[in-house]
């Protein structure tokens, strides 16, 4: 990722000249887009739609850079026709474009904690699906699959995404929500198991009392009033609005 970076750098920043005439050419051959994007070093989120772009545009971009008569204009164009590392390159802008689906739930307006642990979770379990789609069709991975045609070894984006569980297993596995609790935060009308609810509530916090979560879960379950008020909102309003009552 970091030479193609460097590479959008190049012919960015290095010359208004260079900027001017790389647009005038992508124009010029009908390019899927006029330019290239800029990105943020801070965020993974700005640096994969940077990849996305650069891959759509990347045969135009090679013919560019060879117009040039820079050193670096070479290295850069050697770099485009080595098949291993721009196999490299579009298994990351398949496994960027996942994670970018991922970092903007995480970054949805309102969103609640049980909204973002879902969101964790489940693209935890994709990444089971994943790591099998890479040994087989490699449907999830379009640009890999387009660009490797079956004829050459997957095993290192493998594991590259078993790390990838790791880290997600690392980091995310002591949340200690369960299914039970993160339902009453999304929707407590639908808890059917009050047990099942009251013994995982006091599980998880010593200090709750099962029986008075069974009996209080029933109560607001029972309220016609606030389930018309919980259907004509969103559950961070309700919750606030309810707690601060």
């Amino acid at each position: 990722m970091n030479t193609v970076m460097k590479l959008i750098n190049f012919l960015r920043a290095s010359s208004s000249l260079q900027h001017r005439l790389l647009r005038e050419f992508l124009e010029d051959v009908e390019a899927n887009a006029n330019d290239l994007l800029w990105h943020n070093n801070v965020r993974w989120l700005s640096k994969g739609n940077a990849l996305g772009r650069f891959w759509s545009i990347r045969k135009e971009i090679a013919a560019f850079l060879k117009q040039l008569k820079s050193q670096r204009a070479t290295r850069f164009s050697l770099f485009l026709q080595e098949e291993h590392k721009m196999d490299v390159v579009a298994f990351l802008v398949d496994i960027t474009s996942h994670l970018n689906e991922l970092n903007l739930k995480l970054q949805g307006k309102n969103s609640s904690v049980a909204d973002l642990m879902t969101a964790v979770r489940s693209f935890h379990r994709k990444l089971d699906i994943f790591k099998e789609d890479l040994e087989g069709e490699c449907e999830h991975f379009p640009k890999l699959q387009e660009q490797i045609r079956g004829e050459r070894d997957v095993s290192p984006y493998v594991d590259f995404i078993n790390k990838l569980i790791g880290n997600f297993s690392q980091r995310f596995d002591s949340f200690c929500l369960g299914q039970q609790l993160l339902l009453l935060i999304q929707n407590p009308f639908l808890i059917r198991e009050i047990k099942g609810f009251s013994k995982e509530a006091s599980e998880t916090y010593k200090w709750a009392h099962a029986g008075s979560l069974q009996l209080e879960l029933i109560d607001l379950q029972a309220n016609a009033e606030l389930r018309e008020h919980f259907e004509a909102t969103d559950p961070a309003t309700f919750w606030l609005q309810l707690v601060s009552e």
